[in-house]
């Protein structure tokens, strides 16, 4: 499979991810869309949610490569899900 074929598949996949309540309501993985990196930090912080610097600002059509696991919570916020127990988040910018 090519890269691109393989990035809009991933996308579509991400896509079935979105509550239904918000379908057609809400974009997130659009080049409109921005959001903020945020993480839990403190002792139990773990060097790969350390990695992404709190603040950070991530396009929406990058965010799905940078977190295949991600879980949308509402459309204000998306758990990034970088390991099992991530505390880290993101908010619409």
């Amino acid at each position: 499979m090519s890269q691109i074929a393989a990035a809009v598949a991933s996308i579509l996949e991400a896509r079935t991810r979105i509550p239904p309540a918000l379908k057609g309501t809400v974009t997130f993985f659009g080049h409109g869309d921005w959001w903020i990196y945020h993480a839990v930090m403190d002792d139990r912080t773990c060097q790969l949610c350390q990695d992404y610097a709190e603040g950070d600002m991530v396009n929406g059509s990058f965010v799905h490569s940078a977190f295949p696991r991600l879980e949308i919570q509402d459309e204000n916020t998306i758990k990034v899900n970088l390991h099992p127990n991530c505390r880290c988040w993101l908010e619409r910018a």
